[in-house]
Order: C-alpha cells, then structure tokens, then sequence
C-alpha cells in the first residue's frame, strides 16, 4: 500500500468516525477476507516459523544490570536469531522462485502430455 493510500485510508476512516458510520470488527475483517491474498513476504517475520527457542522481546531491555557475561548471552541470542530469520527468507525465496515454478512446469507438461494424448485418441 502506497503512503497516499494510507493516507486516504486514514481519511476516510477519521470521516466515518465523524459521521457515526463506523465499521463494527465483523464487517472490517470480512473486508480483510475480499481483498487480495496475502503473500509469504506480507506476513510477520516472526509468525512465520519462529525461531525454536522462542521471541527476545521478554527480556529485560535495561543492560546496565547485566553482567559482561549476560551481556555476551544476548548478543548471542539476537545474532542466532538474525541468523534463523535469514535462513528463513532464503528458504521461502527457494520455494517461491526455484521449487514452484519447477514444479508447476512439471505439472503443468504432465498434463499437457494427458489431454494431447487424450485428444489423439
């Protein structure tokens, strides 16, 4: 979404806010289930396939109470999660730009290979 759609959006939610039309959450998520599909690279990182050993978010965000060793740990953590989420991207670019369009050509030559042999017959 562009930033001016954005914006119109915004605008024409703060109008039927004003106006008193506004939309219930029912009627808002069956706009969500019209619109177009969402895509691997549309959804969140982190719902995706999440790292095994789970979000940092709950860790305490102050570091002046961490000892040198605490502070290692961490940094560890975030970069074996950096690590994971990029090896996460690069599979879903393997599936979406090697492993379907190979096996769609696949499929795709199967069935020509029927309906041609079919309609010889």
């Amino acid at each position: 979404m562009s930033r001016d759609e954005t914006q119109d959006t915004w605008v024409r939610d703060y109008q039927e806010m004003a106006s008193g039309d506004a939309k219930d959450d029912a009627q808002v998520q069956r706009e969500k289930l019209r619109g177009p599909p969402k895509y691997l690279d549309d959804l969140p990182t982190d719902g995706l396939l999440a790292a095994p050993w789970g979000s940092l978010a709950h860790a305490d965000k102050s570091s002046d109470s961490l000892t040198s060793e605490e502070r290692y740990e961490r940094e560890q953590d975030m970069l074996a999660r950096r690590e994971w989420d990029e090896g996460v991207r690069q599979l879903q670019m393997a599936f979406q730009l090697v492993l379907i369009p190979f096996f769609g050509k696949w499929l795709g030559r199967r069935w020509s290979y029927w309906a041609f042999g079919r309609w010889i017959q």
